[in-house]
């Protein structure tokens, strides 16, 4: 395949609607124990879990800090640093840490991010470690897709009692989103994983996985957009086309990349009747006005609100840009996640 995404994790962190929880363990067995050394002057730390379901926990800086968690631990963890009430800066892979255990002892320092010198206690932190760095050695060998797969299929059944099941999972469904007889291999290993797995607020594979087999047709009809003059409307898709339905936002980078290059095929795709459609899930009306017409894009472009019925919850679309094939109005023929695998694929 094209370009391919290893495990992207973004949390939305709500501070307003949660409040900051100072009761901390004084004793020596807590759940987590953060010993860190820091040139700067923190005042807070935040802990929670990446649903933000279960925790949430602001409590004051110190060199031992020492705090007993609502659940138990076997999750993805964002770890967060305030200065003078201010976020410390970082590239989020610096704040998630996977853990699992009961008394988790976590070492290192805070330089603009946290730097973790060793973690006790949590075998969970070394294997995500262990497999991302695997990964990436493997990409950038540019081996064959199915090695790339096979890996992480085998990584997603050692760790099959493991969020980072999910996670992997979701990588691996994205990989392989037009290859059903590797979705189905997936879904055969997960559907046996325990209601608590199955259900977590954050990684959702086994809902994505269910809509990928089970969707082969999509009824523009049972949908409503708001056009480029904000009003509602709907999108009627000729039988004799194909159409690209592209789903991206504004400030999503590799969609504004591929809307350059895709304004230099209009002739490509019109003398090979193909159309192409945009979805944009902003919620700015301007903002999406104002960037369809700064850039000159005459091709269809709508928008989905929030009140309307969602086409992307249909399809549990995550990743932008995503490229939808439908043929003969309705049939779902394809899915990817980049113009130029668009453009391989009808070429072809």
């Amino acid at each position: 395949m094209g370009k391919t995404v290893f495990v992207i994790v973004l949390a939305l962190i709500v501070l307003s609607c949660k409040s900051e929880n100072k009761l901390y363990n004084k004793g020596l067995n807590a759940n987590i124990n953060l010993i860190l050394e820091s040139k700067d002057d923190i005042d807070s730390v935040l802990i929670l879990d990446i649903g933000q379901q279960r925790e949430f926990h602001k409590i004051p800086f110190r060199d031992t800090i020492r705090l007993d968690l609502n659940d138990s631990i076997n999750d993805l963890y964002n770890i967060l640093f305030y200065k003078e009430g201010k976020m410390v800066s970082s590239p989020v892979r610096h704040n998630q840490i996977w853990l699992n255990g009961n008394n988790i002892t976590i070492k290192g320092k805070i330089d603009n991010k946290l730097i973790v010198d060793t973690i006790i206690g949590s075998d969970l932190y070394y294997k995500s470690k262990s497999v991302s760095k695997k990964l990436s050695g493997l990409f950038n060998k540019k081996v064959e897709d199915s090695i790339i797969d096979n890996y992480l299929f085998k990584k997603i059944k050692e760790n099959i009692e493991s969020p980072l099941s999910l996670a992997l999972a979701d990588n691996y469904i994205l990989r392989n989103q037009n290859k059903l007889k590797n979705l189905e291999r997936l879904n055969e290993l997960l559907i046996n994983q325990k209601e608590l797995l199955k259900n977590h607020s954050f990684f959702r594979p086994h809902a994505q996985l269910q809509k990928t087999i089970q969707v082969k047709n999509l009824e523009f009809s049972n949908y409503k957009f708001y056009d480029l003059r904000n009003d509602i409307s709907t999108i009627v898709l000729d039988k004799d086309k194909k159409y690209i339905i592209d789903f991206w936002f504004v400030n999503c980078a590799p969609c504004v990349k591929d809307h350059k290059h895709i304004a230099t095929k209009k002739d490509w795709l019109t003398s090979n009747n193909f159309e192409l459609i945009g979805i944009s899930n902003d919620k700015d009306y301007e903002l999406f006005k104002n960037y369809i017409i700064q850039n000159k894009y005459d091709w269809k472009n709508y928008r989905e609100g929030d009140s309307l019925k969602s086409i992307r919850n249909e399809l549990d679309i995550k990743a932008y840009p995503t490229y939808v094939i439908i043929d003969n109005g309705t049939k779902i023929e394809k899915i990817f996640n980049s113009f130029e695998d668009v453009e391989d694929y009808l070429s072809k």
